[in-house]
């Protein structure tokens, strides 16, 4: 066939398609204007990095930014930034978060890549570290976790872990602290 008929030919279904769907009745659905604003949010000047891997929003409504240089947590009226510092114990473990989760009481957690896992405490703006610990078994597998899931019976079930293909739950029987033993202080 040559090029110019097959050009007809597709014109001739396009039509007949659009005549058939008039035909019977199928319209496009009346959708009310809405105006978007594609402009960068007045807070990403304040972010750690610009590069986000993760957004997450909680319970709470926060939403929380994931950077390879820290995270960050933006309520709807401030900025909070939160990095790595040696010279503070209740900071981040470490800036390379590989993901964030809510479990099913409303803690956040969070997988590192080279610290374990991360749990965030809201009333103290702080963070509990859980690292592994080969001699107990509810502590994570590794310090090395991808990512996190949440399902109705585990608060944190099954980590996927990148060192290692057995799996390990940590689970919160009554509070996140109670992981290993570790009571809040």
């Amino acid at each position: 066939m040559n090029t110019q008929y097959r050009h007809y030919i597709k014109r001739l279904i396009v039509i007949s398609i659009v005549w058939l769907a008039h035909a019977a009745g199928i319209q496009g659905a009346e959708l009310p204007f809405v105006n978007l604003d594609l402009n960068p949010a007045a807070f990403s000047d304040q972010l750690t990095q610009h590069t986000v891997q993760q957004s997450f929003q909680d319970s709470r409504g926060a939403l929380w930014l994931v950077a390879q240089e820290g995270l960050n947590k933006y309520t709807g009226h401030e900025l909070e930034t939160y990095q790595y510092s040696a010279t503070n114990p209740d900071s981040l473990p470490l800036n390379n978060i590989t993901r964030i989760t809510e479990d099913n009481d409303g803690q956040i957690w969070m997988a590192t890549r080279g610290a374990g896992l991360v749990f965030y405490n809201s009333m103290t703006n702080s963070f509990k570290k859980f690292y592994a610990d080969p001699n107990d078994k509810n502590t994570p597998y590794s310090n090395d976790i991808l990512t996190l899931r949440t399902t109705p019976f585990i608060t944190i079930s099954p980590a996927l872990l990148t060192s290692r293909t057995q799996e390990r739950s940590v689970a919160s029987p009554k509070h996140p602290m109670e992981l290993s033993g570790q009571r809040p202080s």
